[in-house]
């Protein structure tokens, strides 16, 4: 066991130069905004938004997700204004609480000398993924991710220091109700992995009735707001909003499938490979201390190797027999080794085996270790079955973006923890540190454009000022609104938008804030066709393209529906309609004419 955490020079020091990199990545990424015209950044900046206009979410507008982010961040709103700098100052905000919490965590996990390399890890990946979980800048699908894991975290924190008797037992409690209400109404993952985490803790920790009360006072926050939104909006608009109008159950990513299973053997063949590979200069030393287990990692490791060449060449066919040149080929296949899935893909079912390993274990030993370490593999591991063996966005497996924090900082664990079983003389440290900081900075290299300025330019909104890559046409369009509207008139940027509303600030009448990639209730479209006759916007942005660029799926177009019970090699169940079209996008073709074209959208204007 790691000896209780201590904070002296050293560590500060470390925390000091780890919040000195984040300074500095947030400073890079402020008020920068990928697409205003588009996607994940402006949607849920625009979806906040309505709070702050006096608007409920699951009552006025369709909101995927649990309540938290779009009270806390509606209400900032409100009181500072919603603007881009705002919003900046809320994401760093939490952000930062992430970075902090992480550092905290890494205590229970790795020596001292490991704990920046595991946090810069966590960092470099966080500022430079390009959609799941990211730091410092709006380029996040949405801000629950931080919220949640950032609760997720404070309450393992104060699980872990009751279990070492470490501090205050009434501040740990209050740190884990605290951390506990956050995360139960942040994210549906993060609230599974909550109460996963206090029934195992209650367990673990053997006082009956003091444990009855931490749950109760952990639960009761969110289960009053919950009962309050549901009185308000109404039971069955609450639950649509939550499970994602049908997103959360229209697939079975649990289920296993042929390239599923090939998927999940890959990345225990690439585990493998790697262990073998890293400790074969002290190979006599690991013989020694591991026996029967260590020969076993070596002569699975080759064919541990060429399963994962086999997936990765089965994943770039298309690349591998294409006519392009090698260089070419090589950028293409480049990705399925060193982006974060495949590098995660290890460590995320690394996690399940030791869990479940250690959950056997916990029968006859609760304390020590083995009950830390399962607290902590209870988190990732309980959010990871929605991603097993596919997702809404893909048919192979996956990480769910809200393990990324967690998987980040348990890579470093594992590998340390395998390399430091054998002997003194394997320096476990500093090729642990080197291995997290060298990818990390790989990932700082190959995401600079991120970070650069050259490839933003500067618009000043009503919202404020922010930096947009789309400049061009998005500068166009945004002058255009704002010069033939007002702040009372209605404007629809569809579809997957908000961009034009947010910046412009002016209001939106529709219920459905996406119209793409999802399959939202017939009740909740014949709803948004009253209310564009009722309240018809002014000016509409969509894409100049068929059906206004909308789509009734739930993810990505293609099979993602659940196949369960069937075995088969992938899903064969369609998860979207080609043929439909929203009552709503046949309403706006035949009220609206369109006035401006430019850079692939299309403002429409009211035919009278």
């Amino acid at each position: 066991m790691l000896p209780p955490p201590q904070r002296g020079v050293s560590d500060r020091l470390r925390l000091f130069l780890l919040l000195a990199v984040c300074a500095v990545i947030a400073w890079l990424r402020w008020a920068k905004l990928d697409e205003l015209l588009w996607g994940d950044p402006v949607h849920w900046l625009h979806e906040t938004s309505r709070v702050a206009a006096g608007e409920l979410p699951y009552r006025d507008y369709s909101f995927q997700y649990p309540p938290f982010t779009a009270f806390f961040f509606g209400w900032m709103f409100r009181i500072f204004g919603a603007t881009f700098q705002t919003a900046s100052v809320l994401v760093n905000f939490w952000s930062f609480a992430v970075v902090l919490l992480c550092f905290a965590l890494t205590r229970y996990l790795v020596p001292p000398t490991l704990r920046f390399a595991s946090c810069f890890l966590l960092v470099a990946v966080g500022a430079t993924s390009l959609t799941n979980f990211n730091l410092f800048s709006y380029r996040i699908y949405t801000p629950a991710l931080e919220t949640g894991a950032a609760g997720a975290m404070l309450s393992l924190l104060g699980m872990l220091r009751i279990l070492r008797r470490y501090g205050s037992k009434g501040a740990n409690a209050a740190m884990i109700a605290a951390g506990s209400a956050i995360a139960l109404l942040s994210k549906p993952e993060f609230a599974l992995a909550t109460l996963c985490g206090l029934a195992l803790f209650a367990f673990l920790n053997g006082e009956g009735w003091w444990n009855l009360k931490l749950m109760t006072v952990s639960i009761l926050p969110a289960a009053l707001l919950y009962a309050w939104l549901a009185s308000a909006v109404g039971r069955q608009s609450l639950m649509d909003g939550i499970s994602g109008y049908g997103l959360a159950t229209f697939s079975c990513p649990w289920w296993p499938t042929g390239i599923g299973v090939f998927g999940v053997a890959s990345a225990f063949g690439e585990g493998l490979f790697l262990c073998a590979l890293l400790s074969f200069p002290w190979r006599r030393d690991f013989e020694t201390a591991l026996g029967a287990i260590y020969r076993k990692v070596r002569i699975l490791a080759i064919p541990g190797l060429l399963i994962f060449l086999a997936y990765v060449a089965l994943r770039n066919v298309e690349a591998i027999t294409s006519s392009r040149t090698l260089l070419a080929k090589a950028r293409l296949i480049l990705p399925s080794f060193v982006w974060t899935v495949p590098v995660l893909l290890p460590v995320m079912w690394t996690s399940i085996a030791a869990f479940l390993f250690l959950l056997r274990e916990a029968k006859r030993k609760r304390a020590g270790r083995t009950a830390e370490l399962l607290l902590i593999l209870v988190v990732p591991v309980s959010m990871s079955a929605r991603t097993w063996f596919g997702s809404t966005q893909g048919v192979i497996p996956d990480i769910s973006a809200a393990c990324y924090p967690f998987l980040l900082i348990l890579g470093p664990y594992f590998l340390w923890s395998f390399l430091s079983s054998a002997s003194p003389r394997v320096p476990a440290v500093p090729i642990v540190a080197a291995i997290a900081i060298g990818y990390g900075l790989l990932r700082i290299v190959g995401g600079a454009a991120l970070l650069a300025d050259s490839g933003y330019r500067r618009l000043e909104t009503a919202a404020g000022a922010v930096r947009i890559s789309d400049y061009l046409p998005a500068i166009e369009i945004y002058r255009y609104v704002a010069e033939h509207t007002s702040p009372s008139d209605y404007v629809l940027d569809m579809p997957y938008g908000g961009g034009i509303n947010f910046a412009a600030q002016r209001p939106n009448p529709i219920f459905d804030t996406m119209l793409f990639n999802m399959e939202i209730p017939e009740r909740y479209q014949q709803r948004d066709l009253s209310a564009i006759a009722m309240h018809p916007p002014k000016l509409i942005v969509a894409p100049d393209s068929p059906r206004f660029g909308t789509n009734y799926s739930f993810g990505i177009e293609g099979n993602r529906a659940c196949v369960c019970p069937r075995l088969v090699w992938v899903p064969d169940r369609p998860s979207y309609d080609p043929n439909y079209v929203y009552p709503l996008v046949d309403y706006i073709a035949s009220h609206y004419r369109p006035v401006l074209r430019i850079g692939g959208k299309v403002i429409l204007e009211p035919l009278h």
